[in-house]
């Protein structure tokens, strides 16, 4: 079972002010990476908790359909499913390419429907840039899995939403430039010795 991490609230902006929230957020494929920030304050305090973890490398559809019904508190008016998107372009993909991500990108669709939701699709790339690995580190261990790549990802696509789409990048900023300080400090210590 994936840790989780208690976020104490970021200078900037009051978490009381936010109405709860529940998002899922998915990389699909041969292994699907699941990535889930949960805010509750009435049965966390003011903290979003993260986990993340992966399901597979086997055909899990049907694991993947129950895990989503299980976790993803589709019942929640206050709950946001984010995936990635799977564009396949002949020309510029591997000769040889897996194409059961579609088919899990299909059960993701279908308990959204089940559910009355919408899942919003995301850019791999998009993701990948704007959330780099010492931006996910930075949050602790719920939030980082290392050894698990489609966990990453799809923790990369949970908070690209979660800061641009929710408008909720003050709630990482003072975090994410405590961290980048941390490295620039441990880089001129480096450079100095």
């Amino acid at each position: 079972m994936p840790q989780r991490v208690n976020e104490a609230p970021r200078k900037g902006l009051d978490l009381s002010e936010i109405e709860p929230f529940f998002v899922c957020a998915f990389d699909p494929g041969g292994t699907t990476g699941w990535a889930i920030a949960d805010y509750s304050p009435k049965q966390h305090g003011p903290r979003i908790l993260f986990s993340c973890g992966q399901i597979g490398s086997h055909q899990h559809h049907l694991e993947l359909y129950a895990w989503i019904r299980s976790r993803c508190k589709l019942t929640s008016q206050r709950v946001h499913l984010v995936c990635e998107e799977f564009d396949f372009r002949a020309n510029l993909q591997k000769s040889r390419v897996d194409l059961i991500s579609r088919e899990y990108i299909g059960i993701i669709k279908l308990c959204a429907a089940e559910a009355d939701k919408t899942v919003l699709f995301e850019n791999a790339s998009t993701a990948k840039r704007y959330v780099p690995d010492w931006k996910i580190k930075a949050l602790g261990p719920g939030a980082w899995q290392p050894g698990q790549p489609h966990a990453m990802d799809a923790m990369r696509h949970l908070l690209y939403y979660m800061a641009i789409r929710m408008n909720l990048l003050s709630y990482f900023a003072q975090t994410w430039l405590n961290a980048a300080a941390a490295a620039a400090a441990a880089e001129t210590a480096m450079s100095e010795d």
